[in-house]
């Protein structure tokens, strides 16, 4: 070997140190800050540098490259260089892309296929560049091995066909949810066999791509990802369907994730044994919370229902019977309690209260529900049974005045007065009360006409938080002021005619 040699030898190894080094801290600085590029430049240094130094050092050597061992060198050489530069060109190209871009929307199945067909042109390069392979001669005995490969594999061919053949229409992408059959779920990965897709019940199912061929496919994020969905729910027949479908309509308004545009629409679909039943149809664009979203529906259907005395029957058959009906029976014992221990109701006596029972009506209140709405015109009071009721006040920061809790009401001055609440009330959790109108109470004023009076002087007593928003200013009754209590009286029979 002349010394020329051993000098180009010398060089070429700290050519490699040098490089590598290079390299090496390349990489560290890619692993370090999670670079798109750390892959192929592992690839760089662990391989095609290596081996294109090993395979220029036995050149200088010596070695002939007509040699088994320089061809089979040249041959690691390009086929590390091969995988370097499919690496580099995926990371180029698909690395941190947007999914609304075209690359980001160009299926995973299309890009394996690439990559084959790269890596085959890649091989035959080798072929015949190192071994000086003769291509049809390659080509014919492929031919015949094919025919062979393909009859042993014909059902796993079959899904890489269709596989591709589902390219040219428009593949479903990660995070949809489809439906092929009776079977669908969330797309989890598509590749040359199989689609793989996650249930509900989070289990996996692989489905073949020549049984996405065959069957029915659904996609429920296209064209769109605005979803249509139908609910169906049976009411009495003797709930008007108008007021039944406005009620359907307000339920849907306040789900959220239901979307108001397009607005949900409501049917009368059919006529059945023991009930009329309706067809709702809402849209939503958030399909992964379907569930949630039509449980949310359904509960908001039950409340607004119980709300608006509308009937969901049991599948039953109903009897009408002409007997001479029985009195009405007495409201249950926990009512007739809370009545009695009711401070504004205490004005009453025993059999006006009695009166006053039959009168009552009983809602239920889910939490975040309002009972009262601030500057809305109402004249009831709440006797609140079980749950909590928060009283709060203000437009843009709301301030909480206090809290009702079983066996305490609000709205008296509304109820005596028809004065304007100043403030919310809102359900803390689910609530049940008993709500007394104004109707209730005006036979009874105008029967007793001492009873204004002791109602103004009960609520005088009681001194609510209300009572203050309630202008009291003393009046003038033959000459001599009236106290806060006089007035209020007075407010009472002016409110009720008396």
């Amino acid at each position: 070997m002349a010394l020329s040699s051993y000098g180009y030898l010398a060089l070429l190894v700290l050519g490699f140190v040098a490089v590598l080094l290079a390299l090496r801290f390349l990489v560290k600085r890619a692993t370090r800050h999670d670079h798109p590029f750390t892959g192929p430049l592992k690839v760089l240094a662990n391989l095609v540098v290596p081996s294109l130094f090993v395979l220029l050092f036995v050149r200088t050597a010596g070695l002939q490259e007509d040699s088994s061992l320089h061809k089979i060198l040249e041959t690691f050489f390009w086929i590390s260089a091969l995988n370097a530069g499919i690496a580099f060109l995926n990371a180029v190209l698909f690395s941190g892309v947007s999914q609304d871009t075209w690359r980001g929307r160009i299926p995973k199945l299309f890009i394996d296929v690439s990559r084959f067909f790269l890596v085959l042109l890649g091989t035959a390069f080798v072929l015949s560049l190192v071994w000086e392979a003769d291509l049809g001669g390659v080509l014919a005995a492929l031919g015949v091995g094919s025919i062979v490969l393909g009859l042993a594999l014909q059902d796993t061919l079959g899904n890489l066909m269709s596989g591709i053949a589902l390219l040219f229409e428009e593949p479903p992408r990660v995070g949809e949810w489809v439906r092929v059959g009776n079977t669908y779920g969330k797309v989890a990965e598509m590749n040359w066999r199989s689609l793989h897709l996650r249930t509900r019940a989070n289990e996996m199912v692989v489905v073949p791509n020549s049984v996405i061929a065959k069957e029915i496919f659904s996609n429920y994020s296209k064209p769109s990802r605005v979803h249509a969905e139908f609910v169906e729910i049976g009411f009495s027949y003797n709930d008007p369907p108008h007021k039944v479908k406005r009620v359907l309509r307000e339920a849907a308004d306040q789900t959220r994730e239901i979307l108001t545009k397009p607005e949900p629409l409501v049917r009368t679909k059919a006529y059945g044994d023991f009930a009329i039943t309706y067809q709702v149809k809402i849209f939503l664009t958030n399909y992964d919370r379907l569930p949630d979203i039509k449980d949310d529906f359904m509960t908001r259907i039950w409340y607004a229902a119980k709300k608006s005395h509308l009937t969901i029957p049991f599948p039953i058959r109903t009897v009408y019977r002409t007997d001479v009906p029985f009195p009405e029976a007495a409201p249950p014992d926990r009512i007739e309690e809370h009545v009695d221990r009711s401070p504004l109701l205490r004005a009453l006596r025993p059999e006006q209260r009695q009166e006053l029972l039959l009168d009552l009506e009983p809602r239920t209140f889910e939490a975040g529900e309002h009972l009262v709405h601030q500057g809305q015109d109402q004249s009831s009071l709440y006797l609140i049974l079980s749950g909590t009721v928060t009283l709060s006040t203000g437009q843009t920061t709301r301030r909480e005045i206090r809290r009702v809790g079983p066996g305490e009401s609000f709205g008296a001055l509304s109820l005596l007065t028809g004065a304007i609440p100043p403030h919310d009330a809102v359900a803390g959790s689910e609530v049940e009360a008993t709500v007394i109108h104004s109707e209730a109470l005006r036979d009874l004023l105008r029967r007793d006409p001492d009873l204004s009076s002791r109602l103004a002087a009960q609520i005088e007593a009681e001194n609510p938080p209300e009572l203050e928003a309630i202008s009291t200013t003393p009046a003038r009754v033959g000459g001599a002021p009236t106290n806060r209590a006089e007035a209020l009286a007075k407010s009472i029979r002016r409110f009720y005619g008396l």
